[in-house]
């Protein structure tokens, strides 16, 4: 199966890839309307894209009141928002902060059905679309780097 790969110290946070999802996916390059978004501290000098990472046992499919979420043969977890309440449990619940919620809509990654547009435009290859049989590896891995941001943040006093 194929997954989304990120590299953190790739990312020169040029947000290329929020802006060809969020035009992909909402038809307007508008960051804060993409499935992929990128954590930046600037004065710890850091990027980090944070996506969903298809998880095999996915809290927004196990935990949604009313359905929403469904996952294909291929393992891709997909989100239907005329199901969809806005509660935002499944943002709230995400270990890999893999939902975008807006207060007015979710966005979460689909993979674009098998061929993300964020890795077409990342110029840096800190995002790859990669083969892998270990899907949770790739989670942890994500996760970790999502604990290292955070430790980061809360040692800086952001």
């Amino acid at each position: 199966m194929k997954f989304i790969k990120i590299e953190p110290d790739k990312c020169t946070g040029c947000m290329l890839c929020a802006l060809a999802c969020s035009l992909i996916k909402k038809g307007e390059c508008n960051p804060h309307r993409a499935a992929i978004r990128i954590e930046r501290n600037e004065f710890d000098r850091y990027e980090v894209p944070l996506l969903c990472v298809q998880c095999e046992e996915a809290v927004c499919l196990q935990n949604c009141p009313q359905n929403a979420y469904s996952q294909d043969e291929s393992g891709i977890i997909t989100h239907d928002p005329k199901r969809c309440i806005l509660c935002g449990l499944c943002a709230l619940l995400c270990p890999n902060i893999g939902i975008n919620y807006t207060g007015s809509e979710l966005i979460k990654c689909d993979l674009c059905y098998g061929s993300p547009v964020c890795v077409k435009f990342c110029s840096t290859g800190a995002i790859e679309f990669v083969e892998s049989e270990s899907v949770p590896e790739l989670a942890r891995e994500h996760h970790v780097h999502r604990i290292l941001i955070s430790k980061r943040v809360s040692q800086s006093g952001a």
